[in-house]
């Protein structure tokens, strides 16, 4: 199939610079993007499943949530058992105060992260907010300092 699209300048050099990070046409970066975003399953999809074999448990919802705290710490002794990393996904404003407050004042998760106890897990598309927020006009000349 042939697709003419219309974009802003702004996301074609967008696009432009990213399929040559990647080493790739445009034509099959955004081709690759569109792959993915139509075979990759929606978190309802994802769910779905989940969702209906909850309910033919016949659990109360008090149950259900006794039930996941249960696995959940289970799972975690496991884990501790096995040596595994605990794993956290910071907000972009938890990793938005490490950057602007004073070393002593971040989160506590942060020190967590800093003594390696936690180990950080990000998407890409956290990292880019976090880097549309640090690069907003309001902060851009605090930054340069």
């Amino acid at each position: 199939m042939t697709l003419h699209l219309v974009v802003p300048a702004e996301i074609e050099q967008r696009l432009r610079a990213k399929a040559g990070e990647a080493g790739q046409s445009v034509d099959d970066y955004v081709s690759k993007l569109l792959a993915t975003a139509v075979t990759s399953p929606t978190l309802d999809e994802l769910l779905d499943p989940v969702r209906r074999d909850f309910a033919a448990a016949g659990l109360n919802e008090d149950q259900l949530m006794d039930l996941g705290r249960q696995e959940l710490e289970a799972m975690r002794k496991e884990n501790d058992a096995r040596g595994d990393d605990l794993r956290a996904v910071y907000d972009s404003m938890v990793v938005f105060q490490w950057a602007a407050l004073p070393p002593g004042r971040e989160h506590a998760t942060i020190r967590l992260l800093q003594s390696g106890q936690i180990r950080l897990c990000m998407s890409a598309s956290l990292l880019g907010e976090i880097r549309g927020i640090l690069s907003r006009p309001r902060f851009e000349p605090r930054l340069r300092t």
